[in-house]
């Protein structure tokens, strides 16, 4: 992954932003509260419920969220297919 110190000088490079101290994220893939959730849960530590209460929705949202951002970064970074062609040869 790509962090902001390997940007330094280089122009045109974009794919991922640095959102804080070497937590990164690709850029235009997720939405802003999908990078929120995401950058509060698995950069900060925080609980579904803690992040449901500061963003003022249930933790059934903060879990949905969640689990669509992981599956757009999967799609992202071809995970998603890799695991269902690894699912179809072991069968």
């Amino acid at each position: 992954m790509m962090h902001a110190e390997d940007l330094d000088g280089h122009e045109g490079i974009s794919e991922e932003h640095e959102t804080m101290s070497g937590f990164t994220l690709p850029r235009g893939v997720l939405t802003g509260r999908q990078e929120e959730i995401l950058t509060l849960s698995l950069r900060d530590g925080w609980e579904a419920g803690d992040i449901a209460k500061k963003l003022n929705v249930t933790r059934e949202t903060v879990r949905s969220t969640k689990f669509q951002a992981i599956e757009k970064l999967r799609k992202h970074y071809g995970i998603a297919q890799e695991t269902a062609e690894h699912k179809e040869r072991a069968s």
